[in-house]
C-alpha cells in the first residue's frame, strides 16, 4: 500500500530552542537524506523504517573532488533562490530571483531528466512571486512554505505530484512570516527550522494514511 501523508491546515508551534531529531527520522518519496560517509561512499536513511534509522550504503557512486563541467547560459534566464524537484521524467525549478531590482520569479522552468542541462519555461506559473521558499514532498503533493515576494510571506501553495506545474493556495498560513529556512520531515512532523536569522524552529503535524 501507498502511505500518504497529508498536511493538516493547523497546528503549526513554535520552540524557541536548539532543535534535537528525534530517532524515527522518515523521508518521503523523493525526500531522501544523503550523506557520504567517511569512506566516500553513498549513504542514506531507510524512509519505511519505522522502528529507527535504517542506513543502507551504495557503493554505486562517490564523490571525490571531481572535475566540474560549466554549462553556460543553459537556463533560460537568470535564476536564484529557486527551488528544484525531480518529477517524474523532469527537474523542475520553481520561482526564484533573477537579481535585478524587484526581480523576483513565479516562473516554473524544467528539464528532462534524460538532458538536465537542457531547460525551457513551462509557461505555467506559481500564484505569486516567490524566492527563499522551502519544498516539501508530502504524499501526493508539493508544498512550498514561506519565502518572499519582496518581503517575507507566510503563505503556503502546493501542487500534485501528478501536474506539479498547477499551483495553488494551500489555504493555511505559517505562525509567521518565513524565509531562507531549512525544512525537514521527521516522524508525524513537518519542521522549519530558522530562517529570517532567526533561532525559532516551527512543527505541524502530518495525518498519516494508507490507500
Amino acid at each position: 500500500m501507498l502511505m500518504t501523508v497529508i498536511l493538516r491546515k493547523i497546528g503549526w508551534a513554535v520552540f524557541a530552542c536548539v532543535f534535537i531529531a528525534c530517532p524515527e527520522a522518515y523521508a518521503f518519496r523523493a525526500n531522501f537524506a544523503f550523506w557520504l560517509s567517511s569512506a566516500g561512499s553513498c549513504q542514506f536513511v531507510n524512509p519505511w523504517n519505522t522502528t529507527g534509522i535504517n542506513w543502507i550504503t551504495s557503493n554505486a557512486h562517490t564523490y571525490s573532488n571531481p572535475t566540474w563541467t560549466t554549462y553556460s547560459n543553459a537556463l533560460p534566464g537568470n535564476v536564484s533562490s529557486a527551488k528544484a524537484a525531480v518529477i517524474g521524467e523532469y527537474v523542475y525549478l520553481f520561482g526564484g530571483h533573477n537579481g535585478s531590482s524587484n526581480g523576483q520569479l513565479n516562473s516554473i522552468h524544467r528539464a528532462p531528466v534524460s538532458n538536465p542541462t537542457s531547460w525551457s519555461n513551462t509557461g505555467k506559473t506559481l500564484p505569486a512571486n516567490l524566492y527563499s521558499a522551502q519544498l516539501a514532498v508530502i504524499g501526493k503533493y508539493l508544498y512550498l512554505f514561506g519565502g518572499s515576494s519582496g518581503s517575507y510571506v507566510n503563505t503556503i501553495y502546493r501542487a500534485p505530484l501528478s501536474d506539479p506545474t498547477s499551483w495553488t493556495n494551500a489555504g493555511s498560513t505559517l505562525p509567521a512570516n518565513i524565509g531562507n529556512s531549512q525544512v525537514a520531515i521527521i516522524g508525524d512532523y513537518v519542521y522549519l527550522i530558522g530562517g529570517n536569522s532567526s533561532r525559532n524552529v516551527y512543527r505541524a503535524p502530518l495525518t498519516t494514511g494508507c490507500e
